[in-house]
């Protein structure tokens, strides 16, 4: 075994507190090993009862679904099984080294039960968003060109999606929300994704922005207004705190077009989302914009399906999204372009359409 393997298993921290016979003891069932890149340590769901530790390289875990995290920095990080959630695969995109230890070869020193009470769990691992951002942020980045700005706002952020589309062009990012615990989250997303530095969080109900008139050169919020009892006062408070000359960049739903899905569409967004305080229409939008005072208004629609588990909270109102469901008129079905459902109404594969508003507008220079 190279000798920088032994060198790094004091730095290991439940290892340090080993005696040097215990760790002698485990040295001698461990391996090292050298790793090509894109090296996998761990395929998803699979059985594989091998533990790593981590002496040379990066890591990178793969979702189910596609996605990714950043390459970490990982030496001394124990990689088994057991703490690594079953979907989820673990490579190593530069290649690098790891000490390997076997189930097999676990009889005497009870090393890999050691591993598997004391190496951290990882129950809810961040992971990067997908390459490709969902239409409505593609549309929204399209539409902003190549504007760049000093100081952003993401009003009602939630797990910081439209934060980590914008992070390219802000310098710095606030994320504000009223759930301390969802942008504590948000923010390890970020910082997981290696987008953690220039933001700042802040905690507090968008009804009343704790900021100075001019704060911002960019106010932005995405899938949040329809949340509010008045529209028009968070535009209004987004109108202040945003600079002469700024940008307002809005993203949110806005309601079908037909009597029987309009209603379904408000029955699954409240089932979803108790706070759903009703979708302003393609025109009622642009009057608000107007009558705020915002200027250069460009308003764009796009659609996307959605699904019970793309959101937050989703799942845990599956029941209830499905019932929803089942009582709702054929018309309505076909008008949301809702998928998944089997004569019986009560498959979970579930889907629908919704139309989304991108708003991009200015505050007056001279305002």
């Amino acid at each position: 075994m190279p000798n920088f393997a032994f060198k790094k298993l004091g730095d290991i921290p439940f290892l340090a507190s080993l005696s040097q016979l215990q760790i002698a003891e485990i040295t001698t069932s461990l391996s090292a090993i050298s790793l090509q890149s894109s090296a996998v340590l761990l395929a998803g769901n699979s059985l594989d009862h091998t533990v790593f530790i981590v002496i040379e390289g990066v890591l990178c875990f793969h979702s189910a679904d596609g996605r990714r995290s950043a390459p970490l920095e990982c030496v001394g990080s124990i990689i088994c099984r057991a703490n690594i959630p079953a979907e989820v695969s673990v490579s190593m995109p530069l290649g690098g080294s790891a000490l390997i230890f076997s189930g097999d070869m676990d009889k005497d020193t009870g090393f890999l039960d050691l591993m598997r009470r004391f190496a951290p769990r990882i129950p809810n691992l961040p992971f990067v968003f997908s390459d490709e951002d969902p239409p409505d942020l593609i549309l929204l980045n399209r539409l902003l060109g190549t504007k760049q700005f000093d100081h952003g706002i993401d009003l009602g952020c939630g797990g910081g999606r439209l934060s980590q589309a914008l992070l390219g062009r802000v310098g710095r990012m606030t994320m504000f929300d009223r759930n301390p615990v969802v942008l504590s989250e948000a923010k390890s997303t970020l910082k997981f994704a290696g987008n953690g530095k220039n933001i700042q969080l802040v905690s507090g109900d968008f009804h009343s922005l704790p900021f100075q008139k001019g704060s911002f050169d960019l106010v932005a919020s995405r899938l949040a207004v329809h949340e509010a009892y008045s529209p028009r006062f968070i535009l209004e408070q987004a109108f202040q705190v945003l600079q002469s000359n700024g940008v307002l960049a809005i993203v949110d739903v806005i309601p079908p077009s037909g009597v029987e899905s309009v209603e379904l569409f408000e029955k699954i967004e409240k089932t979803l989302d108790a706070r759903f305080g009703g979708a302003e229409t393609l025109p009622s939008w642009r009057d608000l914009m107007e009558s705020v005072g915002f200027s250069d208004i460009e308003i764009n629609c796009t659609r996307i399906r959605r699904t019970l588990e793309d959101r937050p909270g989703c799942a845990a109102s599956r029941d209830q999204c499905l019932e929803v469901f089942s009582k709702a008129s054929s018309i309505a079905l076909k008008e949301l372009a809702v998928v998944g459902l089997s004569e019986n109404r009560n498959t979970v594969d579930v889907s629908w359409i919704d139309t989304r508003i991108v708003i991009i507008a200015k505050k007056s220079l001279y305002e």
